[in-house]
């Protein structure tokens, strides 16, 4: 059994049954598929979740194994897909939020009751990992390390990055598509209807989560205002230490519990979207055998109607950002 580890610089669910023959309407706090437990062992908070599986894995009929010099790759390494099925675990970078019961987006957290991993990363995580018939060996890392610790062979994969130009030159993603990320601006709620218009003004501050694309975003409409990141941005508009947050993913149950906090509208009444996103699976640059195998995982699921259950209609119900 392989052993999770868990990775700290500072102090993103399970519960979709995937792999059914019917769709099924997915909620926040769904059973765990048949056959997965989530692991604890020694020091590690997060484990790691475990496939019980006896034989090979099947897949469509057919039996996935791994054969010396099939690895299609172009330039003398192996894929991390063989090196996935050797290992038996596919390792994937998490850092978790808090409960969506909480005001959090439904990206990556724990079930309250059970400690179990839940939402859409994990979720995403668990498909791939039951499809390849290995281990999900989830490791906490934080959102900013998470790139570095991919580059560095740490991780095999990145689960819900977001697409831009610049860090697909970095990483490669997959062709298909997850959730959609609209990102808006949260101001106290007394300046709401002042428009992107009342942004505009000497000494603006702004807070981003730390190691977020949103970063850039901040940067491109606001090219003098100074940006802090922070692992809590809402804390610092709360406290007045900054004027605003670039940020994706408001819920509906976040605006509930900051009444103070609103989105920024135009006099109109129409949100202010910053930019429209999509979040997706990212690898090493320079693997076409695991590049193309998860393009083919991607179609397969999209085909089932996983990704749309999950990513459009789950997802969507929690979102505040949206006109």
């Amino acid at each position: 059994m392989v052993t999770g580890r868990t990775v700290h610089a500072e102090g993103e669910s399970f519960g979709l049954q995937v792999g059914q023959p019917e769709p099924r309407k997915i909620g926040p706090d769904g059973p765990v598929p048949d056959g997965w437990r989530h692991v604890r062992s020694g020091r590690l908070s997060s484990g790691h979740i475990e496939h019980q599986r006896a034989g090979s894995a099947v897949l469509a009929g057919g039996t996935l194994d791994h054969r010396e010099g099939e690895d299609g790759m172009n330039n003398g390494e192996r894929s991390t897909l063989d090196e996935i099925l050797e290992r038996g675990s596919l390792r994937m970078p998490i850092e978790f939020l808090d409960h969506p019961d909480t005001g959090a987006p439904p990206e990556m957290y724990r079930n309250a009751e059970t400690g179990e991993p839940e939402g859409v990363a994990p979720r995403v995580g668990a498909m791939i990992a039951e499809d390849l018939g290995v281990e999900l060996e989830i490791i906490e890392t934080l959102w900013p390390d998470q790139i570095p610790a991919l580059l560095g062979g740490e991780v095999d994969l990145l689960p819900k990055h977001t697409l831009l130009p610049q860090r697909a030159l970095q990483l490669e993603f997959v062709a298909g598509r997850l959730m959609q990320i609209r990102i808006t601006c949260q101001v106290p709620a007394g300046r709401a209807a002042g428009g992107l218009r009342s942004m505009y003004r000497d000494g603006l501050r702004i807070g981003v989560w730390h190691g977020s694309s949103n970063k850039d975003v901040a940067e491109r409409f606001f090219p003098d205002a100074t940006i802090v990141e922070a692992s809590d941005p809402t804390g610092l508009l709360l406290g007045g230490s900054v004027d605003a947050i670039v940020g994706d993913a408001v819920t509906r149950r976040y605006l509930e519990l900051n009444p103070e906090l609103a989105l920024l509208r135009e006099p109109d009444g129409s949100l202010v979207i910053l930019s429209t996103e999509y979040n997706k699976v990212s690898i090493r640059p320079g693997d076409p055998r695991f590049l193309n195998w998860l393009n083919s995982w991607y179609d397969y699921r999209d085909a089932q109607g996983h990704i749309e259950e999950l990513c459009e209609t789950w997802w969507e119900s929690f979102m505040a950002d949206r006109d």
